[in-house]
């Protein structure tokens, strides 16, 4: 937990101590949430596995017409619980998944939560054939997703907001996240009622560079400074965050050059 997590939690401790703690009936509300998603995200998994599913994400990057048509059909009904994007020579999948802790060398309590996942899968035509791969964007651990629970109030939406904070996130413009990166300041996702205080975590996972947002707590809108401003989001697609992934991984895994 950073200072500034920390002082926020001193203040809602002082302000209204019983919501200091989390109540019982919040961890239980995120445990039936994470079971919903846990069969939708293993169709998904199933699917970028299986040959058949991989014809059909060839089909849609491939052809034209009514061709690209019925594979796009297909796609939408093998995999329902993704948030499907269809493009003029790729298609894009974004999901939520639930997860134990991501952070191997946990340091804090903080990094040894369980969480839950933003993925996002990407398939593209090249002269090569059909590219497809798949990463997670965005961690929300559980205290983040609790506080979410306990302070949005009682009508909030969970997997509306999760969603919304990772295409703020995957949407949002790249050099600005990345100037947010260097100087390592927190990057504020909307997340209905109010925004996830979240950071970027940047490694190396198999000799490849990796990037995403990690959310640390979340605050109602009340409770934020007026330069306290959610991330700006892209004017172009090919300025976005993911598309600085996927040109960054298509460079290194693949030895493309997206334009």
């Amino acid at each position: 937990m950073t200072r500034t997590d920390y002082d926020i939690e001193r203040a809602w401790a002082a302000h209204q101590p019983e919501r200091a703690k989390v109540p019982e009936a919040i961890k239980r509300q995120l445990r039936l949430f994470k079971r919903e998603l846990t069969g939708p995200a293993d169709v998904i998994a199933k699917w970028i596995g299986d040959k058949a599913s991989r014809d059909d994400a060839a089909d849609y990057v491939c052809k034209r017409g009514i061709g690209r048509e019925r594979a796009l059909a297909r796609i939408k009904r093998t995999v329902p619980g993704a948030h499907i994007n269809p493009g003029p020579k790729f298609i894009e999948l974004r999901w939520l998944e639930p997860s134990g802790r991501v952070i191997v060398d946990a340091r804090t309590p903080g990094d040894m939560q369980d969480c839950i996942l933003a993925y996002f899968a990407a398939a593209w035509g090249s002269g090569r054939g059909m590219h497809l791969w798949s990463r997670f964007f965005v961690e929300i651990p559980d205290h983040a997703a609790w506080r979410l629970l306990q302070r949005g109030g009682s009508q909030v939406d969970l997997r509306h907001c999760l969603m919304q904070a990772s295409d703020a996130f995957a949407d949002g413009d790249a050099k600005e996240v990345m100037d947010y990166l260097s100087a390592k300041r927190t990057i504020y996702l909307p997340a209905g009622p109010g925004v996830f205080l979240s950071e970027i975590i940047a490694g190396i996972d198999d000799k490849h560079k990796y990037y995403y947002a990690r959310a640390r707590t979340w605050l109602s809108a009340e409770m934020l400074a007026p330069q306290q401003r959610t991330v700006t989001p892209a004017k172009k697609g090919s300025e976005s965050v993911l598309a600085w992934l996927l040109a960054l991984m298509r460079r290194e895994q693949y030895g493309e050059r997206p334009k």
